[in-house]
């Protein structure tokens, strides 16, 4: 009996480990918090081989507009021949980028010979997520070990310890097909298209200058992409701020797209012209 006790026990603590406050993430990019007031609807959903279940995708909104993208994944990770079932949900900003991921009451992750995760093990797979340039994302599922040094195991990610160099420090130790199945969900092509297709399906003028006010440099890339020639004028303090202060990429856009009619004005041709004159 008292044994039985102390497994019970145990397990709790270990469903509830990665689960300490049921509102705040584990981790979450976007300067929101996340309460009573968001209301989520369901924009959509994946439908892919490995899914236990197409993938819903919701909008997180409140009074003020929409704030964000999240899905509670319930996925399998698989090598060749075994395969897990992993629940985790994930968070995408209004432009379909990564911004975070929490677990699920009861749903640790785990890894080799079903370790939990520890702290720093958490920390380690949001930086990877984190990083949309990352070696996985030019690698292949039979490319991340060396079938000749496959340690063995009786879970998913015991072959860890034929991980390829480059790869594995990058990786979770341990969890390295969680680790390549989470980042490619979190960049998803299809994902990120359902999610930027309905940021323009909600873009009004409140929205617009949400994105504009943003800190968020890519929020205002795509503000600017979802301008007409009118709103050059209306909101022509934005992107000349814009053009002082933001990323290259966005002053070049910015530049290429002044409707004619501005170009001629005063404060263009001589407040902006060493702007204009280092981009071009």
């Amino acid at each position: 009996m008292k044994h039985f006790r102390f497994c019970w026990i145990a397990f709790l603590c270990l469903g509830l480990v990665s689960k300490k406050n049921q509102d705040a993430p584990l981790f979450f990019e976007l300067p929101i918090q996340i309460n009573e007031g968001v209301e989520r609807i369901k924009i959509g959903e994946l439908k892919e081989e490995g899914f236990i279940a197409p993938v819903s995708i919701e909008l997180a909104k409140n009074s003020d507009g929409p704030l964000f993208y999240e899905s509670n994944v319930r996925t399998t990770v698989c090598d060749d021949e075994i395969c897990e079932i992993m629940y985790i949900r994930l968070y995408w900003d209004l432009i379909g980028d990564y911004v975070g991921y929490d677990t699920l009451t009861n749903h640790p992750l785990t890894k080799f010979d079903h370790q939990p995760f520890t702290d720093k093990d958490y920390g380690r797979l949001h930086e990877l997520l984190k990083n949309d340039g990352s070696i996985l994302k030019f690698k292949q599922k039979s490319e991340l070990i060396d079938k000749e040094k496959v340690k063995a195991s009786d879970v998913v990610d015991g072959t860890t310890g034929a991980t390829a160099l480059e790869i594995k420090e990058e990786v979770v130790e341990g969890a390295l097909y969680s680790s390549y199945t989470l980042w490619h969900l979190a960049y998803n092509g299809t994902i990120k298209n359902i999610l930027t297709a309905n940021t323009q399906h909600e873009l009004d003028e409140k929205l617009l200058v949400n994105l504009l006010d943003s800190e968020r440099s890519g929020y205002k890339l795509f503000a600017f992409h979802n301008f007409d020639q009118k709103d050059y004028i209306s909101y022509k303090s934005y992107w000349l701020r814009s053009l002082k202060e933001e990323m290259p990429l966005t002053r070049k856009y910015i530049i290429k797209n002044i409707p004619d009619e501005l170009w001629g004005s005063f404060l263009c041709r001589r407040k902006y012209v060493n702007c204009l004159m280092c981009l071009m």
